[in-house]
């Protein structure tokens, strides 16, 4: 039971991880001109940046009792 549910967890993470390129991917297909603005300017730049600094400073450490959020050291 624990094998199934630890691979369940495996299977949705990777669903998950690849949503979003597959979600770009069928846009840029289906309306090339949809993403031009986030090509555009710095606010893209800024929010690539900021979520940079955020997935360095924190991250989620995963332990049998559950997921909690820690600071990198």
């Amino acid at each position: 039971e624990v094998h199934a549910l630890t691979a369940e967890g495996r299977v949705s993470a990777m669903v998950l991880t690849a949503l979003p390129p597959l979600l770009v991917a069928a846009l840029i297909a289906v309306s090339p001109d949809y993403l031009d603005p986030l090509r555009d300017g710095v606010g893209p730049m800024l929010m690539v940046g900021a979520g940079a600094c955020l997935s360095r400073s924190l991250r989620l450490r995963c332990r049998g009792d559950g997921v909690r959020l820690v600071r990198a050291s």
